[in-house]
């Protein structure tokens, strides 16, 4: 009860500042459907339609508050993104199974739609700011539980810890996603505005960073390790006091590690483990499903077959062995267990043009942005390459190629872009108003030396 009075104030907050603040709107939005009150909550707010209303709530300001409005000049961007929306609705229309498939398509176009309007209002460097709070927060509050729980002695692989969220149904994908927040929140530690006027909110962005780790205590999941280890070897290249940097990170597991249970440890040894046979015969499933999927997708290059086409491979799988590989389960159906073949197997090849499109598009226009003159571009454009790289990473194993953290990374490379070349033009016309001016005021000099007629020789 108290949460859903909570929530309510929360979004009366939005509705009364972002009723003329588009960029106030579209953070609402983001945090009804990235945190979904309406899923967690037990009281009255349970099952409401929440993200509806604020749906309507910003199509409204939008319309409203058009001229503040701005269209992002980028043709890769728009080509991209509507490019990959038309793709899995093809797809989705074509799907194998398309009474599963349309629920899932429900939720990845609404997230698409959103994201790609994220440019359209965050703009300026405020509220690139908030936009990247909004985000992170939504997010990561599931890490603050998770951790919490964590620290209690609760969890274990396979167990969902936040029960009730449509999202966080599996521990991988939460400990996958939650370290893919770290860099921002580490950008947001040093270089945000709104945390320099406070120690409690430097502070806050630690602890979320922090609890982000201890999802991998939690959920027990090995891929979780996998993106600490890419978090380490990228935040490393990235640091500018290497040896502190260094320290930190022999100092972070005698932090963690005595909180990790007997089970934690048994899991995460499996990964080097050849004894573990039934861990070897589960890896050899995972190979045996993109054996599947590069074949089934042979019948089906272009557009895959439709979300959910896994549920295709059931009882066909064990015929994709080699040599003594065994499958544990030979009878049910095994999931994609990775984003590139997720994508290829439900969107095809035309999908995956796509989608490997963005992540290129994210990854070195961010290269770029981190070559600003300007710190606060430097940092965030080197956060989102570090969120990416663990983002893939870790995506290399399980199922997220349509959670929205990645296309919130998408709309915010984009308006990370306009701000730099928006400051990079302000620079240019400063300095042409000032070379203007010395040219007058020579001019000027000149002019007093005007009246006076040079002699002629005799």
């Amino acid at each position: 009860m108290i949460s859903d009075i909570l929530t309510l104030i929360i979004l009366l907050l939005f509705i009364i500042k972002g009723y003329n603040r588009p960029d106030i709107a579209m953070c609402s939005l983001v945090w009804i459907n990235a945190y979904k009150p309406q899923e967690t909550s037990f009281g009255f707010l349970s099952g409401q339609p929440l993200s509806m209303f604020m749906t309507l709530f910003f199509f409204v300001v939008l319309f409203t508050n058009f001229r503040k409005i701005r269209v992002p000049s980028s043709f890769m961007y728009h080509f991209l993104a509507l490019g990959l929306m038309l793709t899995i609705s093809i797809s989705t229309y074509l799907a194998q199974f398309p009474e599963v498939a349309f629920i899932k398509y429900d939720t990845a176009i609404k997230t698409l739609i959103v994201t790609y309007l994220i440019p359209f209002v965050i703009i300026t460097k405020k509220q690139i700011e908030l936009f990247v709070w909004t985000a992170v927060i939504s997010l990561a509050t599931f890490a603050v539980f998770a951790g919490v729980k964590s620290l209690l002695g609760g969890g274990g692989y396979g167990i969902a810890l936040i029960s009730g969220s449509s999202m966080w149904t599996e521990g991988s994908i939460l400990t996958n996603q939650m370290i893919s927040l770290i860099p921002v929140c580490f950008y947001l530690y040093k270089s945000s505005e709104f945390a320099q006027s406070s120690v409690f909110i430097k502070l806050l962005a630690l602890g979320y960073a922090l609890c982000c780790v201890l999802t991998l205590v939690g959920t027990q999941a090995r891929s979780g390790l996998v993106c600490l280890a890419i978090l380490s070897i990228a935040g490393w290249f990235y640091s500018k006091h290497k040896v502190h940097f260094s320290i930190g990170i022999l100092i972070l597991p005698l932090l963690i590690l005595p909180l990790a249970p007997d089970a934690w440890f048994e899991r995460m040894s499996t990964i080097q483990s050849t004894d573990s046979i039934q861990s070897e015969k589960s890896a050899m499933g995972r190979v045996m499903v993109w054996r599947w999927t590069v074949d089934y997708v042979s019948d089906r290059p272009f557009f895959g077959g439709g979300f959910y086409s896994y549920m295709a491979n059931s009882g066909q799988l064990q015929s994709y062995a080699k040599g003594d590989e065994v499958l544990i389960d030979t009878v049910g159906y095994k999931a994609f267990h990775n984003i590139i073949f997720e994508v290829l197997g439900e969107n095809g090849y035309v999908g995956l043009f796509f989608y490997l499109g963005m992540l290129c598009y994210i990854f070195f226009s961010n290269l770029r942005n981190a070559k600003s003159a300007d710190p606060n571009i430097q940092g965030l454009a080197r956060a989102c390459i570090v969120s990416l790289l663990v983002y893939c990473g870790g995506g290399m194993f399980v199922n997220y190629s349509m959670y929205p953290w990645l296309y919130f990374v998408f709309g915010i490379t984009v308006s990370l872009n306009y701000y730099r070349e928006s400051q990079q033009l302000e620079s240019a016309n400063q300095l042409t108003n000032t070379q203007t001016k010395e040219k007058e005021l020579a001019n000027l000099r000149m002019s007093d030396y005007s009246h006076i007629t040079p002699s002629r020789p005799y």
